[in-house]
């Protein structure tokens, strides 16, 4: 992926101003403080908002984001949502929906709203990792899982072959995706 001068701003607050990051890493950690603009990144890598200028080359077009807020449907269980974003067969989404949550270590059938928060995550990242994009956007993925855990998704992450863009504040994370690291701020 390369990214040269992207300029990005809410009003009159300049959140990216000319910058540029290249990186031949099949997956890449955006990391720095809060607010100093990772998750706007992301929706600009996503289409989600319009750059003010500057050019994102070398990444797929078709791209799936998983953002900060879980955005689950309470009424439906673990599987119902994550076969919101499928398109084969009933009998091929649930194959496909209870295989990436049997993975992720959780019960296809449970209900969203019995769920612990790390639960609702993995979730959330079931249902990025189904929807047949090219390239994964993830904005904090792990954020309320312990090590265990976090490792187990970051091995699955790497095992889609997906190129992927990971916002994170945590070493440890990019280093379980074996992610090279753009830092911002």
């Amino acid at each position: 992926m390369r990214i040269e001068n992207l300029c990005f701003s809410f009003g009159e607050r300049q959140v990216l101003k000319d910058f540029s990051a290249e990186s031949d890493s099949r997956i890449i950690c955006v990391m720095g403080p809060s607010g100093c603009g990772k998750t706007t990144l992301l929706r600009i890598l996503a289409g989600l908002l319009r750059k003010d200028s500057g050019t994102i080359t070398d990444f797929p077009e078709s791209r799936v984001i998983m953002f900060q807020d879980d955005r689950l449907l309470p009424h439906l269980n673990a599987r119902g949502n994550v076969e919101l974003v499928l398109d084969g067969t009933d009998e091929e989404n649930a194959k496909t929906s209870i295989s990436i949550l049997r993975q992720l270590g959780l019960d296809p059938e449970m209900s969203i709203n019995t769920m612990s928060g790390g639960m609702k995550r993995r979730v959330a990242l079931a249902r990025a990792l189904a929807f047949k994009a090219d390239a994964l956007l993830l904005d904090e993925p792990f954020k309320g899982l312990d090590q265990d855990l976090m490792e187990r998704c970051a091995e699955i992450i790497r095992q889609t072959g997906k190129p992927a863009v990971v916002s994170t504040h945590s070493e440890a994370e990019a280093e379980a995706l074996g992610a090279d690291i753009i830092r911002l701020g």
